[in-house]
């Protein structure tokens, strides 16, 4: 039993699959602080979008590297690279179906400026592999924009309790991008990726990580004072990060700490408790 959950969610795993859900629980999270009634269109586009958006990074990742990686996932990519650049550009059409068809204008116009965005710098950095500007701090800027960008449109009042979501919200996610970063140093070097790990070496990126650790927490025990529920949420995510910071030996081994690292996002359907 515990074998055959092991083979579905290393399927789960290498198809992004727990990426995308974990993006539409803080999606949840997202319209429920700011009291927004999102169109359906959204709660679909929303996963669908992240995941063609990480896909398309670990295949771009994988043909860059060609053989020389120890990634399980990016030797399946490869591997399989017309599955799945076929699933990928399926998935793409459908989005943008949907998209043209059923989302309302404004959303349109802002999702389609930032698809061009991450577009145009995927270009930028496959085509330029001596790129500087960290891939990690992008992709946590798209990521974070993408799921609050429609609920802000439809909110009433941007409060500070938002405000401080969106921060936090943005701050575990680059913290989340850099712990992974930090844990493939190795594999990337092999790789020859330019992660943020490598840009910066080991020691500076663990200093990076360590202050945002400590600003989270101060931002969490301030938000506690206006909702003790998404502080409560913020700093069990946190603490789980810094967790695995600590112990990276025991979280490495059979790659758990991208099972416990990406499921932290779930917790964002604990708001909506």
């Amino acid at each position: 039993m515990i074998k055959t959950l092991k083979n579905i969610y290393f399927y789960i795993n290498i198809w992004s699959i727990d990426v995308a859900f974990g993006v539409w629980c803080m999606g949840q999270f997202a319209k429920t602080i700011c009291e927004s009634d999102m169109p359906l269109a959204w709660e679909f586009l929303l996963p669908l979008t992240v995941w063609c958006i990480y896909t398309m990074d670990h295949l771009q990742d994988a043909i860059t590297a060609k053989s020389k990686f120890l990634s399980t996932r990016h030797f399946y990519h490869l591997k399989y690279q017309k599955t799945v650049r076929f699933i990928l550009y399926v998935m793409v059409f459908i989005s943008a179906c949907v998209a043209i068809l059923f989302l309302p204008i404004k959303l349109f116009i802002i999702g389609l400026l930032l698809s061009i965005i991450t577009f145009f710098y995927y270009m930028y950095i496959f085509f330029y592999t001596h790129y500087k500007f960290p891939k990690e701090i992008f992709v946590a800027v798209i990521y974070t924009l993408g799921i609050w960008y429609a609920p802000l449109i439809y909110v009433q009042n941007i409060t500070f309790k938002i405000e401080l979501s969106i921060l936090l919200h943005f701050q575990i996610s680059v913290f989340n991008l850099f712990l992974f970063s930090y844990l493939t140093l190795e594999e990337d070097k092999k790789s020859n990726f330019r992660s943020i790990a490598i840009q910066l070496g080991e020691n500076e990126i663990q200093k990076y990580m360590y202050f945002l650790i400590i600003s989270i927490m101060i931002l969490c025990c301030i938000i506690f004072f206006f909702d003790y529920k998404s502080g409560l949420i913020f700093m069990i995510m946190n603490l789980i990060l810094g967790l695995i910071l600590i112990n990276k030996n025991y979280f490495m081994i059979d790659n758990r700490y991208r099972f416990v690292g990406d499921a932290i996002f779930y917790l964002g359907l604990i708001y909506l408790i």
